[in-house]
C-alpha cells in the first residue's frame, strides 16, 4: 500500500501522525517541496518511501517513535532556548551594574557614542561577509521608514543609559517591562488590531505594579512611604519637571556617584533633612533630584520608545535584521554625536582611564552579547513565552537595588512584583488564549 496523503484530519491523533518536519535530516531541496508531505495510517502493511527503509523500527511502531523523538528534540530545544534567555538577562543585568554602582562616572553620551560606533564595525562586517547591502530597496517610503527606526533606536538606547544611570534598578527594570502595555496601544493605530479585555487587563496588572513597584507620591503619603535624606531618592514632585532638563547639562554628567554617596554621608544626620526643605548650600543634592526625574522621564520613554521600535521592525521583516542592526547603530551615532555637540560634551571624550575604557569595553561587549543572545533564544521559543522568563530581571534587580543601592523595603512593593509578573505571563499566552476564544470580539 502506498502512502497517501489524508485530508482534513488530526496530525497527531492516536492512529496517525504527520512527517512533516519529522524526517532524518533530508535535504534542503527535499524540505522545501510541499507535496512530500507522507501521512501513514497504523496498518502492517504501510511502507514509507526509501529514505525510512533503513530506519530500525518496526511499521508499528512509527508513529509512537517518531513522536517521541520529535517530541523530546521540541522539549531540547525549548529549554536551550529558555536558557540562553536567562543568560541573556543576566548579562544585561551584569551590564547595568557595571554602569550604575562600579563606573557611574561614565558619561552616558561618551557611552551612546562608543556604543554606536562599535555596533556599525561589528555589523558592517557581517554585512560585508554576507554580501548585503545597507541600502535594500529603492522604495524612498521603506527607506524613510529604516533610517527612523534606526533614530528611535538611538533615542532608544539613550534613554536606557541615563534611565539605569539615575532610577533604582528594580524600578528601572519594572517601568522597562510595561513595554506590552505601550505595544498594544500603538498597534490600534498602527497595525489596526484591537484592544480586547485580554489586553485591558494585562494593562491594568502592569500599570498597578510599577505603581506599587515605584511608590510616586501622587498616590503614596509621606506617613506610608517616610522620607529619608537619601541620594537615591526616587520620589519626585511635578514642580521639579521644569528643570528636569538640567539632567542634560554639562554639569549633569560630572557628578558621580561617588560624590553623591559621600555628600548623603556627610547630611545623613543632619536636622533640616526633611521633604521639601532644603539647605542652600545643598546644591548637589538639588541637582541629584533634577537628574533623577530626568532619569524617570527616559524609563517612560523607553517602554513607549521599544514598542514603536518593535512593531517598525514587524513592518520591515522583509530586510535581513543585521541590515536593521546596521541603521539602529547609525541612529544611535547620530544621537550620541547631536547629543555631544549640542550639550557640549566633548571634553574628555577620548581621555578615559584605562579602568574606564576596560568598563566602556566590558559594557559594550555584553550589551551586544545579550542581545545577540536573546536573538538566538526567539529561535527556540517565541518572544512573548521569552519576555516570561526574562521577566526574572525585574527580581533580580530589585534584590540589587536594595542591596547595593540600600533602598527600603515595602510590602507593596512585592505586591506589585507578583502582579508585573503575572502580566508578563499573562502576555506570554495571549496567543494561546486568542487561538481558543479570539472568536470572542470582547476578549
Amino acid at each position: 500500500m502506498n502512502p497517501r496523503r489524508i485530508e482534513n484530519q488530526p496530525l497527531l491523533s492516536e492512529d496517525r501522525v504527520s512527517y512533516h518536519d519529522q524526517r532524518p535530516e533530508p535535504d534542503a531541496n527535499q524540505c522545501d517541496q510541499e507535496d512530500e508531505v507522507i501521512t501513514i495510517e497504523d496498518e502492517p502493511t504501510a511502507v514509507l518511501s526509501s529514505e525510512y527503509e533503513n530506519l530500525d523500527i518496526t511499521p508499528e511502531h512509527w508513529s509512537t517513535s517518531l513522536f517521541v523523538c520529535q517530541k523530546n528534540r521540541t522539549s531540547r530545544e525549548a529549554t536551550l532556548g529558555i536558557l540562553i534567555v536567562v543568560w541573556a538577562g543576566l548579562i544585561f543585568t551584569f551590564a547595568n551594574v557595571i554602569q550604575k554602582v562600579i563606573a557611574p562616572e561614565l558619561n552616558f553620551w561618551h557611552l551612546l557614542f562608543y556604543r554606536s560606533i562599535a555596533q556599525l564595525l561589528f555589523i558592517s562586517g557581517f554585512l560585508i561577509y554576507k554580501k548585503k547591502s545597507i541600502f535594500p530597496t529603492y522604495n524612498l517610503r521603506l527607506m524613510i521608514r529604516l533610517v527612523t527606526q534606526g533614530i528611535l533606536g538611538g533615542l532608544l538606547l539613550l534613554c536606557i543609559f541615563v534611565a539605569i544611570k539615575n532610577v533604582p534598578l528594580g524600578n528601572a527594570s519594572s517601568i522597562f517591562f510595561c513595554t506590552p502595555v505601550f505595544t498594544f496601544i500603538f498597534a490600534v493605530f498602527m497595525l489596526k488590531e484591537r484592544m480586547g479585555c485580554y489586553r485591558g487587563l494585562i494593562s491594568i496588572l502592569m500599570i498597578t505594579g510599577v505603581i506599587l513597584i515605584t511608590r510616586p507620591p501622587i498616590f503614596f503619603t509621606n506617613d506610608e512611604a517616610p522620607i529619608k535624606c537619601d541620594p537615591h531618592q526616587d520620589n519626585f514632585t511635578i514642580g521639579n519637571m521644569m528643570m528636569a532638563t538640567s539632567a542634560f547639562t554639562p554639569a549633569g554628567p560630572g557628578i558621580s556617584y561617588s560624590d553623591l554617596k559621600n555628600h548623603h554621608h556627610h547630611h545623613h544626620h543632619h536636622p533640616d533633612c526633611q521633604h521639601n526643605q532644603t539647605n542652600p548650600e545643598d546644591s548637589v543634592h538639588v541637582d541629584n533630584t533634577n537628574y533623577t526625574l530626568a532619569g524617570y522621564l527616559c524609563c517612560i520613554a523607553v517602554p513607549c520608545l521599544s514598542a514603536v521600535v518593535s512593531i517598525m521592525t514587524r513592518q520591515l521583516k522583509v530586510f535581513h535584521p543585521a541590515i536593521l542592526m546596521f541603521w539602529f547603530g547609525v541612529g544611535a551615532f547620530v544621537v550620541g554625536v547631536g547629543g555631544i555637540t549640542i550639550m557640549d560634551q566633548a571634553a574628555g571624550l577620548f581621555q578615559l582611564k584605562f579602568a574606564e575604557w576596560m568598563f566602556v569595553i566590558l559594557i559594550i561587549i555584553l550589551g551586544l552579547w545579550g542581545n545577540i543572545s536573546y536573538t538566538v533564544a526567539v529561535k527556540f521559543v517565541s518572544p512573548s513565552k521569552a519576555n516570561v522568563f526574562r521577566s526574572f530581571e525585574v527580581i533580580l534587580n530589585f534584590v540589587l537595588q536594595v542591596t547595593l543601592e540600600h533602598t527600603p523595603m515595602y510590602v507593596t512593593c512585592i505586591i506589585g512584583i507578583i502582579l508585573l509578573l503575572l502580566a508578563v505571563v499573562c502576555t506570554g499566552f495571549e496567543n494561546d488564549v486568542m487561538k481558543k476564544y479570539g472568536q470572542k470580539r470582547w476578549i
